[in-house]
């Protein structure tokens, strides 16, 4: 169900922000899902309230000090908290950047003068109980609306650190870090987690070795952390899960999109499904950033929305705990039920939003098949015809197959939206921070026949409709890594719900003792208005 709350400012009408006490409208989507059919006689909580918050930093573009911009979002960051509160939410998760935006003066004695001190964990520290100045503003703040509000609340900022008892610390003697933060319900700091994979942030420092991060709530879960570009490499994302076996993962970031495949809340899914894990993803909202989501592992997405245009948004969720029986929790899971949004947004597709993400140029030098109905035959009647298109590559160590039937339902034009199979096993740079080795078999859309076209959405207004019957894809690797994830996505940039796929990797033996992984997917039941379907190995490491 979804639910929007609205309240408006009376001040700086003008400014585009939804939810503010000075300038914005509330608009608050509440997603929840109600368990059924659960054992009766099971007493105790199956559940916990999960608030995953799409947030657009306000002020970014006025000319204040990085302080008192942080200051001016912790405002909003309190009338959201204190939203969820009444409606008994357990957990609040803030997105990477969003008490700063991205655009900031990243001089080093800028920064040593307007970042925060963060108490370790192990010091005990609640900000708010403290005298006024012994510790940030910030944290002071943030730590009392936990309190008054009986909430867990999870932000992100940007951390300076004394290292001048370290052997390589700078002459300044700050270590600069892309920080979460996490208070318990009274206000205490129990977790700190920094930033190992950095993306554009020369700046800033990773932690050596790499953080992980855990602490447990009051309602029996145990939360482990990830910011951003983390989760597509192995460490931490694949350690932390090896090391704590948490089933319940905090992902914060400032994710940006590269379509058709690694879009933010199809990696979400993807992730999630794959690790078979709880996730609540919350992601920074700006034209180019956005895509937030709660996902119950191989359970599906109970919430998960790239918006409309830019503003701030709240999804909410009753998430399924994992120390119960997981089996048993997915047989009496329904599906999320939502609302219809407003006139004026309903049924948008990708390009008649107003963001702009971008599209993959790794496209270009993949391996790729059109879907075309044969060119040497007269169809007096198009429309119910089913074809077949097959695509095969195979480098060392890595083969793959997709096959898929589909049909349309007049012939192409020039404005019809084109599918291409796209199959690649090999290098692929990332924006400057380093090359890495990906894999990919899957189907996507294109705007127009040309593989450049790829990655901009189609022209929803075309006549001309597409519809996959079946996609079969098949990959076979000797590359043992479990950083394979399923990726789909419609014209919405939304995941296709897990009743529409299935996916499934296994590990093997052969005949001469070599190990290999199988992979499939498949869709189950005809579609249209895909946007992507496919498997991608995401980095997992650095070349």
């Amino acid at each position: 169900m979804t639910f929007l709350l609205c309240c408006k400012s009376t001040k700086d009408m003008k400014r585009p922000c939804i939810i503010s006490i000075l300038a914005l409208i509330v608009v608050i989507t509440l997603s929840i899902v109600i368990f059924s059919g659960i054992d009766e006689e099971n007493s105790g909580p199956k559940e916990y309230f999960a608030a995953v918050v799409e947030y657009h930093t306000v002020g970014e573009d006025d000319r204040i000090s990085l302080r008192d911009l942080m200051l001016k979002n912790v405002d909003e960051y309190e009338l959201l908290i204190k939203n969820a509160s009444r409606l008994n939410v357990d957990i609040i998760v803030f997105p990477e950047a969003g008490l700063t935006g991205i655009y900031f003066n990243r001089s080093r004695l800028y920064l040593s003068a307007n970042l925060v001190d963060v108490p370790s964990p192990h010091q005990h520290v609640t900000p708010w109980k403290l005298p006024r100045g012994a510790s940030h503003e910030v944290l002071r703040r943030i730590s009392h609306a936990a309190h008054l509000n009986k909430i867990y609340v999870v932000i992100n900022l940007l951390e300076k650190f004394n290292c001048s008892l370290q052997s390589d610390c700078p002459v300044d003697e700050f270590l600069f870090y892309n920080t979460n933060v996490v208070f318990d319900r009274q206000g205490l700091i129990i977790a700190r987690y920094r930033k190992s994979h950095l993306f554009r942030e020369p700046e800033f420092s990773a932690p050596r070795p790499t953080e992980i991060s855990t602490f447990k709530t009051d309602f029996g879960v145990t939360f482990g952390m990830l910011i951003c570009f983390d989760i597509l490499f192995e460490d931490p994302a694949i350690r932390l899960l090896q090391e704590t076996h948490v089933k319940d993962i905090i992902f914060t970031s400032a994710w940006y999109s590269k379509l058709p495949f690694l879009y933010a809340v199809g990696v979400q899914a993807g992730w999630s499904y794959t690790m078979d894990v709880n996730l609540l993803a919350s992601t920074l909202n700006t034209k180019r950033h956005g895509g937030s989501g709660i996902y119950a592992g191989k359970n599906g997405a109970r919430v998960a929305v790239t918006p409309n245009e830019v503003g701030t948004q709240v999804h909410f969720a009753k998430v399924p705990f994992w120390s119960e029986s997981p089996k048993a929790l997915r047989r009496s899971y329904p599906p999320p039920v939502k609302r219809d949004l407003p006139s004026n947004s309903k049924n948008q597709s990708y390009s008649q939003k107003k963001l702009q993400f971008s599209r993959d140029y790794s496209l270009l030098k993949m391996s790729t098949k059109i879907l075309e109905y044969p060119s040497d035959q007269i169809y007096e009647k198009i429309d119910g015809v089913v074809f077949k298109t097959e695509l095969n590559y195979s480098v060392p160590n890595f083969e793959s197959s997709a096959s898929v039937r589909w049909s349309i339902n007049k012939k192409f034009d020039s404005w019809a939206p084109r599918y291409r199979l796209f199959s690649f096993f090999g290098d692929r740079p990332f924006g400057g921070e380093g090359t890495a080795t990906i894999a990919i078999c899957g189907i996507a859309a294109c705007r127009n026949e040309s593989i450049e076209s790829c990655g901009l959405i189609p022209n929803i207004d075309s006549s001309v409709k597409t519809t996959l019957h079946d996609v079969i894809i098949n990959i076979n690797s000797k590359i043992l890594t479990e950083d394979y994830i399923p990726i789909t996505g419609d014209f919405n940039l939304e995941p296709l719900t897990i009743e529409k796929f299935q996916f499934s990797k296994q590990r093997i033996r052969n005949s001469d003792n070599s190990a290999e992984y199988k992979l499939n997917m498949s869709i189950l039941q005809p579609v249209d208005n895909v946007l992507s379907f496919g498997i991608y190995k995401v980095p997992g490491k650095w070349n």
